[in-house]
């Protein structure tokens, strides 16, 4: 089989542990590990990700910060703006 070009967007990838994060990085690697060309779009904060690009032939591309920067997938603190908003507004946007 030829190998494709896959691309794929994600809000979030690891190191940051969530179930969605993990299953956008098990499939980039499945993916990648069938001969693909696989890149992978991120919210990725701070983190580097060369050592895994090498190790698992990905490419992993920052697709910036987030909106006044309240969700990456480095798990850093988030900024004092958005702990309040998620304090006053809970959970009732997240889908």
């Amino acid at each position: 089989m030829k190998p494709l070009k896959i691309v794929i967007f994600a809000q979030w990838v690891l190191p940051i542990i969530n179930p969605r994060s993990h299953r956008t990085w098990q499939l980039a690697l499945n993916f990648a590990k069938q001969g693909h060309d696989v890149t992978v779009y991120a919210l990725l904060g701070k983190t580097d990700y060369s050592k895994y690009e090498k190790e698992y032939g990905l490419k992993i591309k920052n697709l910036g910060y987030s909106w006044y920067g309240c969700v990456n997938s480095d798990g850093g603190k988030q900024p004092l703006h958005c702990r309040a908003i998620m304090k006053l507004l809970g959970n009732k946007f997240l889908f």
